[in-house]
């Protein structure tokens, strides 16, 4: 069996949840570097390390001369170089053979300078940056998190070529934590605001209320008090969305990856509001659904447009179990994952 780690970044728990995940369906689970305080169930071992952060007083004492290959690289911060050290000291000592990192360019490089082999996760949005492109370049492989049928216009071929898509991550079975199913009104527009800031679902929301005062608007997620005095019915935080989004005749949200997941697979009309992150991530995600028929965008929605009923089996793959339990159970992680390592000379060195 290869003797596989997983990195799963602290920004966020849904690296750590596919971090999990994949440790699930791996016989004794498999060791997971993370310095976020989450709840692992199949990690073994767990393996805590320190963030990358520091003092921001001392912004101009650490942020010097960053190379383009990577994102973020604080001068002279000890725990940056403690966490390095750990990353290093375990994958020898459990004699490592292949790491999933997911995500971090800096790790990546890490690991590639130490002779450490990889495979990169990649995420939507239009990563064409030399630190992504670099941190892809020097992988074994890539594995994408979504299915193919999403995939970015913008994408070169090549990395399209190294790119495996198993698929949005399976929502896991949960007991409903509701005494009864929600009844909304059969016309309810149901809204759905994650975490993250979004001033452009909330603004959305008061557009929608204009054109459509005739229907009920539900909304879950902490709203900000002018949203919600725009809604029908408040429902806050919810511990599970899956009952709501199965009364809900459309659902208006932000699209990020895991929130576009449940959608779709709700099967319900959707209408993504993306909000505005890094590398164009949302806005991506968008153009691919509309390109896929799988949505409409909020304009034509307000237009009078009728969102399709989205059939989730043409985006889902779900390989994960299939992929993960394979590549631990192999014995030639190089033969499983098609890698051919050649010498590709150097001019100017030899061999």
């Amino acid at each position: 069996m290869a003797t596989l780690a997983y990195y799963a970044h602290y920004y966020g728990s849904g690296h750590c949840r596919y971090a999990d995940f994949a440790a699930s369906v791996v016989p004794n689970g498999i060791p997971v570097f993370s310095s976020r305080d989450f709840d692992f169930r199949y990690a073994n071992p767990v393996i805590r390390i320190p963030d990358e952060e520091f003092d921001h007083a001392l912004r101009e004492h650490h942020l010097i001369t960053l190379p383009n290959y990577l994102h973020y690289s604080p001068v002279g911060v000890d725990k940056v170089r403690q966490r390095s050290l750990q990353i290093l000291q375990t994958v020898e000592e459990l004699d490592v053979e292949l790491v999933i990192v997911d995500i971090s360019v800096e790790v990546a490089a890490l690991l590639r300078a130490s002779s450490v082999p990889y495979l990169y996760v990649r995420l939507f949005g239009d990563r064409r940056d030399v630190a992504h492109e670099e941190a892809f370049r020097g992988a074994m492989g890539l594995i994408a998190y979504f299915p193919e049928a999403l995939e970015s216009e913008s994408t070169p071929d090549w990395v399209r070529k190294k790119t495996v898509y198993i698929g949005f991550k399976p929502s896991p079975t949960k007991p409903s934590q509701l005494a009864e199913e929600p009844n909304l009104p059969a016309d309810a527009i149901l809204f759905v605001r994650g975490f993250g800031a979004a001033e452009e679902l909330e603004g959305a929301l008061a557009r929608v209320q204009r054109i459509f005062p005739e229907r009920p608007l539900i909304g879950i997620g902490d709203f900000s008090p002018m949203a919600t005095a725009l809604l029908d019915w408040s429902l806050g935080v919810v511990q599970d969305i899956t009952p709501y989004l199965r009364q809900a005749s459309v659902v208006v949200a932000a699209c990020g990856s895991n929130l576009t997941a449940e959608v779709l697979r709700a099967g319900k009309p959707f209408v993504p509001v993306p909000c505005q992150r890094p590398y164009r991530e949302q806005v991506e995600i968008a153009e691919a659904l509309y390109r896929a028929g799988l949505c409409v965008s909020l304009e034509d929605f307000l237009a009078g447009a009728t969102p399709p009923v989205p059939y989730f089996a043409r985006v889902a793959e779900e390989r994960y179990a299939a992929y993960f339990g394979g590549l631990a159970a192999t014995d030639d992680w190089r033969t499983y994952l098609g890698v051919e390592l050649k010498y590709v000379p150097i001019p100017g060195h030899s061999l």
